[in-house]
């Protein structure tokens, strides 16, 4: 009776064993392919970061373009508006003078 405890004992802890072997190499497994997907992951989150990185430049970049284009277009603007007054102003000197030729030309006969 002791000699068949002793056999399943032996039985029973070779089977184990192995189990716990196979469960061990399935982890393992598991662990390799978790592994190998956090490299994937951190791969691809350093060419993110690389790349949110260009288009915040990028788009600074921009920024400062536009704000560029702004101010040049207020101040050309600004110089239109002041050759429009000018044109203007010359347009009723020339008015006013266009009115006086006739008296002046009468005026020498």
């Amino acid at each position: 009776m002791t000699a068949r405890v002793n056999t399943v004992a032996a039985e029973f802890r070779k089977v184990s064993n192995k189990q716990m072997a196979e469960t061990t190499k399935r982890t393992i497994r598991e662990n390799v392919s978790i592994n190998a997907q956090l490299a994937k992951m951190s791969e691809k989150t350093i060419e993110l970061i690389k790349e949110n990185d260009d288009l915040r430049l990028r788009d600074k970049r921009h920024q400062q373009t536009i704000n560029m284009l702004e101010d040049n277009e207020k101040e050309l603007a600004r110089k239109n508006n002041t050759c429009q007054k000018m044109i203007n102003m010359l347009l009723q000197k020339v008015k006013k003078y266009s009115a006086l030729i006739p008296l002046l030309t009468l005026s020498t006969y």
